[in-house]
C-alpha cells in the first residue's frame, strides 16, 4: 500500500512512517501545498495512492460524489453502448483526527494490521471505535416533475399568446 498525506497532515508524519516501513509520501514532499481537495483525490487515485487526511468533512462529500458520478456514468454507458463499464476506483480515504506525530504512527499501524486492500473505500478512526468504513450510501435523486412548463431561454422573455 502507498499512502499520500494531505496537507493537513504534519510533513514530519511522512518520516516517523517510512522509519516503520511505510511507503508514503507528504503533500509538501509532492509539491501539493494549496492544490484542492477535489485535485488531491483525483492525482491519488491516478497514482494508486490512499489519501489520510484530517479534513473529514469534505473528503467525505468527495467519496459520495466519485460513488454516485461513477454509478451514473456506468448506467448511461451501459444504456448507450449495451456494455458494462467501470470508472475506476480512488485507491482509498482514510481520515483521522488531529493527533500527536507518534500517536498518528500508532494509528496508521493499526490500520495496515487490520485492513487488506480499500479501492473506492472511506474509513474513518476514532479513539472510541478504532477504525470503521463510511457506508454512508449516496441518496437517490427525487423524480423529476414534468407537469411544469419548461423555463424560456435565458436572456428572452416568454412572449404571451
Amino acid at each position: 500500500m502507498f499512502f499520500v498525506l494531505d496537507e493537513d497532515v504534519p510533513h514530519a508524519v511522512a518520516a516517523l512512517l517510512r522509519q516503520q516501513g511505510f511507503e508514503v509520501q507528504s503533500a509538501k514532499e509532492l509539491g501539493r501545498l494549496g492544490v484542492s481537495d477535489v485535485q488531491v483525490l483525483l492525482q491519488a487515485a491516478l497514482d494508486d495512492q490512499i489519501v489520510v487526511t484530517h479534513n473529514g468533512r469534505d473528503f467525505e462529500l468527495l467519496h459520495e460524489a466519485w460513488i454516485t458520478w461513477g454509478r451514473q456514468w456506468e448506467r448511461e454507458v451501459a444504456a448507450e453502448n449495451h456494455v458494462k463499464a467501470s470508472l475506476s476506483h480512488h485507491a482509498g480515504i482514510l481520515i483521522t483526527p488531529h493527533l500527536p506525530n507518534q500517536a498518528m504512527v500508532d494509528v496508521m499501524a493499526s490500520f495496515v494490521g487490520s485492513y487488506g486492500p480499500i479501492a473506492g473505500r472511506l474509513l474513518v478512526w476514532s479513539a472510541a471505535t478504532g477504525w470503521r468504513e463510511s457506508r454512508r450510501e449516496p441518496r437517490p435523486m427525487p423524480a423529476a416533475q414534468s407537469s411544469s412548463p419548461a423555463p424560456s431561454p435565458r436572456g428572452q422573455q416568454a412572449q404571451a399568446t
